[in-house]
């Protein structure tokens, strides 16, 4: 099954004005055949793909009006439950960079993960400190 996060994730990593044949998006997307082709038609579907020829023929690309999707970077603050949108409006009142830093992702990570990652969520949020105090001292 295919969530709406999904397809705009996939989205995302295509190049606006670029044509893409079936085997390059499964190379671009690091999927198998199969969500491929599972993928494809949902987004075309959708208005989000454009396709040209056909059958093994067919090409595909980025609709114009979809490209805003590219200029998003992955990076941003962004989850399928919207607590991203409180995030970033929290980060900016704090005034803290609205897109977090690759340690905050590893440290959500291992929040995630549960428990038995204690000690690696401990170990990144010391780095993390010293971090902050390096960047103080300069």
């Amino acid at each position: 099954m295919i969530n709406e996060f999904q397809v705009v994730e996939f989205a995302r990593m295509l190049a606006p004005k670029n044509w893409y044949s079936s085997a390059e998006l499964t190379a671009i997307w690091g999927v198998d055949k199969a969500k491929r082709r599972a993928l494809v038609p949902h987004l075309v579907k959708r208005d989000m793909l454009q396709r040209k020829g056909q059958t093994t023929n067919s090409q595909y690309k980025l609709r114009p009006e979809n490209a805003w999707l590219v200029a998003i970077s992955l990076a941003d603050p962004i989850e399928a439950t919207g607590n991203g949108v409180i995030d970033a409006k929290l980060r900016k009142e704090a005034g803290i960079s609205e897109i977090p830093s690759s340690l905050e992702n590893l440290i959500a990570a291992a929040t995630k993960l549960g428990t038995e990652n204690e000690l690696l969520k401990q170990a990144l949020h010391d780095i993390s400190a010293t971090i902050a105090k390096v960047r103080e001292c300069l």
